[in-house]
């Protein structure tokens, strides 16, 4: 059950949800710095001010970077392939011909979060 009032506590379905609201939360603080002091933002939303300087000083995670790699190939691929492949086609290329033990669903989401589709077949008719 999700109460009302900022800074009470939640009951989350799993960890990733928790971790995804506490980022969302984070960002929207660092977006809304240049309007409104940091302290202020801070004490509405309930958030430490310890929490929030880690959050803005920590460095990327492996995943992270994998990511960001990842990306710049899955970019690399669309664009040689005129922005025709969809992501079980860059998922077979970077498993057979760059050697990368990638998840199907993680380049889907990556293509997602780059806004790319690729171009599916239409049957012709004369």
């Amino acid at each position: 059950a999700l109460k009302t009032s900022l800074g009470s506590k939640y009951e989350w379905g799993n960890k990733k949800d928790k971790k995804a609201f506490k980022n969302a939360t984070y960002k929207t603080i660092y977006d809304l710095k240049g309007e409104y002091p940091v302290k202020q933002l801070l004490q509405i939303f309930a958030i430490p001010k310890s929490n929030y300087y880690n959050w803005l000083n920590r460095e990327p995670s492996k995943r992270d970077i994998e990511n960001e790699a990842l990306k710049k190939d899955i970019l690399d691929i669309y664009h040689k392939s005129n922005e025709t492949y969809g992501y079980r086609r860059i998922y077979h290329y970077i498993r057979e011909e760059l050697g990368k033990p990638v998840n199907h669903k993680r380049i889907q989401r990556l293509m997602n979060e780059l806004g790319l589709k690729g171009q599916s077949h239409e049957n012709k008719k004369v």
